[in-house]
């Protein structure tokens, strides 16, 4: 018994350790370039003094991405992308993460370039 138990709390403190440590290098790791056009985007929450982080949906033809200041990637403003990108053009976009839309987690913009 006293050997069950110690292999259980090693199997969790494991299985602990690659949550904490596997999925963010996993997540951060994910990176991706679409192009797709810009149907509609919306401003979902704008930061205030207490938590500055912004939230910008930008709906395309392929899928809907966020643009937001919580990243783990070093991300200066989420104000410097969203307000450069236009309905109907498109653009190039170097995303990241994994986008689960049902629960309204979407992938977030990194870097935008318009396609002429």
């Amino acid at each position: 018994m006293k050997s069950f138990l110690i292999s259980l709390l090693v199997f969790i403190m494991f299985g602990t350790v690659n949550l904490i440590v596997i999925i963010p290098v996993i997540y951060y790791g994910a990176r991706d370039i679409v192009t797709a056009k810009v149907i509609d985007k919306e401003i979902k929450f704008r930061g205030t003094q207490k938590d500055p982080n912004d939230l910008y949906l930008i709906k395309t033809d392929k899928e809907t991405f966020q643009d937001s200041t919580k990243s783990v990637y070093i991300k200066d403003s989420s104000s410097r992308i969203y307000p450069n990108i236009e309905r109907g053009k498109t653009y190039k976009f170097l995303i990241y993460g994994f986008g689960i839309p049902s629960l309204r987690i979407y992938r977030n913009i990194l870097e935008v370039d318009e396609v002429k």
